[in-house]
């Protein structure tokens, strides 16, 4: 858990430098906190916290299919739909379909998520390290 708080306040720290649009935008710390806050069993400010982001209901611009998905607005094939053609798409939803996988307890699933996120070779992302550590937590 401490990893996640790391990697989430030095990713909110990285947007605020770049001046992130928090209106319109949701940006990978967002998504941490909300991965932090469903780790911890606190699924009231999970949900207040994907209650919070800007609407995307109908939002195809990236990342908003992956909070679409966390919502429970489309399914986990529109997500990767979604990511279809773009390596580095790819390589986050990946990531976020191994951590859904590992809140609803499919070690498996999960493992094969993670591995194909490192698979895209898509290595300057944190979500790659991240699937990366998980890997390595499982000795996969």
């Amino acid at each position: 858990m401490w990893f996640y708080g790391f990697v989430f306040f030095k990713q909110k720290t990285a947007y605020e430098i770049y001046q992130c649009d928090w209106s319109s935008d949701v940006c990978s710390s967002d998504l941490y906190l909300w991965l932090l806050q469903m780790r911890a069993g606190n699924s009231d400010a999970a949900r207040e916290t994907l209650a919070s982001f800007a609407d995307v209901s109908e939002s195809a611009k990236w990342p908003a299919p992956i909070v679409r998905y966390y919502k429970g607005e489309i399914d986990r094939d529109s997500l990767l739909s979604s990511a279809r053609g773009d390596k580095e798409h790819q390589c986050e939803a990946y990531y976020y379909v191994g951590e859904k996988a590992l809140l609803d307890k499919e070690r498996d699933s999960a493992i094969k998520w993670f591995r194909k996120c490192v698979d895209t070779g898509v290595t300057n992302f944190i979500e790659h390290r991240l699937a990366l550590w998980r890997l390595k937590q499982f000795d996969e």
